[in-house]
């Protein structure tokens, strides 16, 4: 298998025992709060949002690298449209009034 991938055998075991590094450790603790930030706002929060509530739980980060950890999960924020109120309905059987004002 060595071969096939031409790197060395001992490279390749001090691959597999090497423990993670802190920066990995770090990058971990934050996507699983971000996890947390994304289903206590039932979806809703984007990085920006997210970035902000990360910086209140004692984290330093920026929303940049919030949104790499973002995209990288598959967590986008939930965009709802506007509601807007539709009042006529011009679907019906009723008479129409005359134009008495020719306008």
């Amino acid at each position: 298998m060595c071969r096939v991938f031409k790197v060395s055998r001992s490279g390749f075991y001090g691959w597999l025992n090497r423990k993670p590094s802190k920066c990995a450790e770090e990058r971990e603790e934050v996507s699983r709060e971000i996890h947390k930030i994304y289903a206590e706002s039932k979806c809703r929060y984007g990085s920006p949002k997210i970035t902000i509530e990360l910086r209140d739980r004692g984290f330093s980060v920026s929303r940049p690298r919030v949104a790499r950890i973002m995209k990288a999960n598959g967590l986008r924020s939930v965009i709802s449209g506007k509601f807007s109120v539709c009042t006529t309905e011009s679907n019906h059987s009723f008479r129409i009034s005359p134009n008495l004002l020719n306008r």
